[in-house]
């Protein structure tokens, strides 16, 4: 399905189960590191060029997080981690690149960084 279609619960559900674990994959040191290499040679936002380098990206993802991947398709698909298992692979990518659009303008500030932020407690 694509988020688009969903009603505001249905993709409020979605974007909270997505927000959820892409901060696991996004705070991984190896992908942080092949993401931070890659950009060093691209201009533009990592959401725009994550297309052009899916193949390495994936072979990591997959590899560190493929439950959080998981997630994100059954998110997307309103599916639970076991039936999103069992998806078929061509449908579950062409599911991340129908939504691809959503997901890169909701998501547009969270650049990978080496740099930690460490929160004060008041």
């Amino acid at each position: 399905m694509n988020i688009n279609q969903m009603d505001l619960d249905q993709a409020s559900e979605a974007m909270l189960r997505i927000s959820n674990v892409l901060g696991f994959i996004l705070e991984d040191e190896e992908v942080t590191k092949l993401l931070d290499d890659i950009g060093a040679s691209e201009s533009t936002s990592y959401m725009e060029w994550i297309p052009k380098y899916l193949p390495r990206i994936a072979n990591v993802a997959l590899r560190r997080h493929k439950e959080d991947l998981y997630e994100i398709i059954g998110a997307l698909s309103q599916q639970d981690r076991k039936q999103v298992g069992k998806m078929n692979f061509i449908e579950a990518v062409g599911l991340i690149r129908e939504n691809w659009e959503v997901l890169s303008s909701f998501f547009p500030s969270s650049e990978p960084s080496t740099q930690t932020n460490v929160i004060m407690p008041c």
